[in-house]
């Protein structure tokens, strides 16, 4: 705020901020060192919270699902006895096309 009166006072008389002797006598550098502090700060927790994540996931391994399997169910497999495997390598080159020609 000091800075903001002051700023509007150098306007308002016609002077321009244009030297480091007036950034240090306005404060700048403690402002800067304040804000370099703080971005550091705000960083490093949240390095340091991703580097806790998965110890404080441990703790939650009973009541969280198994992993996922990737849209495949494990419980029922899918069934492919009796196609030839020509028949599968033709229906594979279908889905291949197909999805070519979408995009």
């Amino acid at each position: 705020m000091f800075f903001l009166a002051q700023a509007e006072q150098a306007t308002q008389t016609g002077r321009e901020f244009r030297s480091w002797e007036q950034v240090v006598n306005l404060g700048g550098l403690e402002i800067s060192l304040i804000g370099m502090t703080v971005v550091f700060s705000s960083l490093l927790l949240v390095s340091i919270s991703i580097a806790l994540l998965p110890k404080i996931l441990k703790g939650f391994e009973g009541v969280l699902p198994p992993e996922s399997t990737h849209g495949l169910s494990t419980d029922s497999p899918q069934k492919t006895e009796g196609v030839s495997p020509e028949v599968l390598a033709a229906m594979a080159y279908v889905l291949h096309q197909r999805r070519d020609s979408d995009s």
